[in-house]
């Protein structure tokens, strides 16, 4: 049954439509499979939506980017050149070239381009043995719906073999269909199957008389070896708004956002368990309870905003009871904490479960930033992982990732040499005339790349 409360909360942090990773998964010679694994797994927190999403908004103004970021894979006992990146970007931030060089001098180009809502339409990937004869690698075309602006309607990746682009991976169509108010009446996945685009997941949602939906219901096509046939998955209904703008699209994620639920009723599989969510401001408490064949249910959800930039802690706890009490209460408890910095920077992502008393660390990832002492920017980052060794019957932590920031542009205004650079320093007095030499204990203003600042001569 904890799936119910999941639905509702939990799983609305891993959508993403925007995703650009801030954090690179280095070659397994510095890494190692495990190490790689736990890499993807920070690149995967780093993806969340709503975390990322808020991270970006609370670096709107900071316009100065790196464009070089240089990376380091740890081997054990040092850290190893991995490769070193050269970027460019446009005036509101997004990278649009990427150079890469690796440890074997192998080249690599990446070429974004972005719809006016921001959002990466396409992205080329190419690769060169000498670094001016370039060659295909990889393509993704992607599309957006029209007024849900970050929703990816459709989705293609394509890699290049013997001249030509050939479909790769992650292949999809969101289709939606709204009804005469605008609102989502029906969300269908289809995905690359035999030759075509099938349906493999609806989502209906139908409306009452106030215009809000009072019931949405997912369909799930399932295969018994046999044949294909859709199966009911989960129902919520009898829903009751704090917020609600019509444009649901998905099963997920009713705790936070545009689509905010206070009370309804979950069904899956036959059970039915009652949710009751309330809100302080961008903090919720979701209660859950529901009864099957003599147990009984009660799941609570905790989430807390940390910060403006994205970071938040959610605490599950899951009590299940039987109702004749012979069995004392089996309790299970389940808590993510996420933090980033203002710029993005994943600082923690850890996660840890109770199983009856026994704790168990599913995830522990440390970021650590060092920024420049007087413009606060971002110098170096550094990523660990702590976990635990059976057979030392001990918790160790060990580096993964190390990436040093240089190179710094105001891609506002295309000035290059912030911080963080060798850019030339200069003094001007308060009447703005340059100086060579302040003299001691006078205020000027200092200048260095696109960066100003009062400065007291010492």
């Amino acid at each position: 049954m904890t799936r119910f409360t999941f639905i509702l909360i939990a799983s609305a942090m891993l959508a993403s439509a925007d995703a650009t990773a801030s954090l690179r998964q280095t070659c397994e010679r510095s890494t190692g499979i495990s190490k790689a694994t736990l890499l993807e797994a920070a690149r995967f927190k780093s993806l969340r939506g709503i975390p990322r999403a808020a991270a970006r908004a609370a670096a709107a103004d900071n316009l100065y980017k790196a464009g070089k970021e240089t990376v380091y894979g740890w081997d054990g006992a040092r850290w190893e050149f991995d490769a070193i990146y050269t970027m460019t970007f446009d005036n509101a931030g997004r990278v649009l070239t990427e150079v890469g060089v690796d440890y074997e001098d192998f080249h690599t180009r990446t070429s974004n381009t972005y719809d006016e809502n921001g959002m990466l339409t396409f992205k080329l990937e190419e690769g060169s043995e000498d670094g001016e004869n370039y060659e295909n690698s990889s393509k993704t075309e992607r599309t957006y719906d029209s007024r849900v602006t970050n929703l990816i309607t459709s989705n293609r990746e394509y890699f290049w073999m013997d001249s030509e682009w050939l479909l790769n991976g992650n292949n999809y169509n969101r289709n939606i269909t709204r009804n005469e108010d605008g609102n989502v009446t029906l969300t269908e996945i289809a995905v690359w199957y035999d030759g075509k685009y099938d349906p493999t997941d609806r989502i209906y949602v139908t409306y009452g008389d106030d215009g809000n939906a009072n019931s949405i219901k997912e369909t799930v096509l399932t295969y018994d070896g046999k044949t294909f046939r859709w199966a009911d998955g989960l129902t919520i209904a009898n829903i009751v708004w704090k917020n609600t703008d019509g444009q649901i699209t998905s099963i997920e994620g009713f705790g936070i956002g545009a689509n905010r639920i206070k009370e309804c009723d979950q069904i899956d599989d036959g059970v039915t368990a009652h949710t009751v969510i309330t809100y302080d401001g961008n903090n919720f408490t979701s209660v859950t309870t529901a009864s099957d064949a003599g147990e009984n249910f009660e799941g609570i959800t905790v989430f807390e905003q940390l910060d403006d930039f994205g970071s938040y802690r959610q605490k599950s706890t899951y009590t299940y009871t039987l109702e004749n009490g012979e069995e004392p209460p089996y309790v299970e408890t389940d808590e993510i904490v996420i933090r980033y910095d203002s710029y993005g920077n994943l600082l923690e992502s850890k996660h840890v479960a109770t199983y009856d008393d026994e704790e168990e660390t599913l995830e522990d990832l440390q970021g650590v930033v060092e920024y420049d002492p007087e413009y606060g920017y971002p110098l170096t980052y550094t990523l660990s992982s702590g976990y635990y060794v059976e057979y030392l019957d001990k918790y160790v932590t060990e580096n993964i990732m190390k990436v040093e920031y240089s190179d710094y542009v105001d891609v506002k205004s295309g000035v290059a040499g912030v911080a963080g650079n060798e850019a030339e320093t200069e003094y001007y007095n308060l009447q703005g005339v340059r100086v060579s030499n302040p003299a001691a204990g006078g205020i000027y203003i200092r200048r260095q790349g696109g960066q100003t600042s009062k400065f007291i001569a010492r």
